[in-house]
């Protein structure tokens, strides 16, 4: 975990769209199965009966690299100090 951190604010940047991004995966899956959702950051409120579901789909939902954005995450390595 050491190698991620001190990295800077652009690092921090894109880690945060890659987390959106995986919300969102799970967003359009729910939508998919007909399932209403709405997000508050990286949380989802959706009918009870979806709990289970919602919670096993936080845990193994993939990350989709659809803008790039790994190949900008893997760039970015100011941890040298510059």
């Amino acid at each position: 975990m050491a190698n991620y951190y001190n990295r800077g604010k652009a690092y921090g940047d894109l880690i945060s769209c890659w987390e959106s991004d995986i919300v969102f995966e799970a967003v359009m899956e729910l939508t998919k199965r007909g399932i209403p959702c709405l997000t508050v950051y990286d949380s989802f409120i959706v009918p009870l009966q979806y709990k289970d579901l919602v919670d096993s789909m936080k845990d193994t939902t993939p990350y989709v690299d659809r803008r790039g954005i790994l190949n900008a995450l893997l760039k970015v390595d100011n941890y040298d100090g510059n």
